[in-house]
């Protein structure tokens, strides 16, 4: 498990991982008591952009509401921001396959693709 704690003026972000789950807690008073997000790497990329689309519009929502300078409108635009970060990070993260990773995904079973014990 790992755990970091960040802080900028009143904001204060926790983000705990562990294993294939990332969970990050925000604090922001002037904003809103807290916000929660739970995000797994185990999460599509269509997943991500399906969520980043909801805050779009979620975000653009609460501006026509409450105003453009709204606390209201700040915080729903900080959701959709860190939404892009967190599929930024799942593009450079995942590592591409060669052709022979390919060719054995699609066949587990053949000679290439066996793994023997020791």
């Amino acid at each position: 498990m790992d755990v970091s704690v960040h802080q900028s003026g009143d904001r204060h972000d926790v983000n705990v991982q562990a294993n294939d789950c990332n969970l990050r807690i925000s604090h922001e008073p002037a904003l809103t008591p807290y916000s929660i997000r739970m995000i797994s790497s185990e999460q599509s990329m269509s997943d991500i952009q399906e969520k980043i689309q909801d805050e779009l519009q979620q975000a653009r929502a609460a501006c026509d509401v409450n105003g453009s300078t709204s606390p209201e409108c700040a915080a729903a635009w900080d959701a959709v921001e860190e939404l892009q970060s967190e599929a930024a990070h799942q593009r450079e993260s995942k590592p591409k396959k060669n052709s022979l990773e390919i060719y054995c995904d699609d066949n587990p079973e053949a000679a290439e693709c066996r793994i023997y014990d020791d």
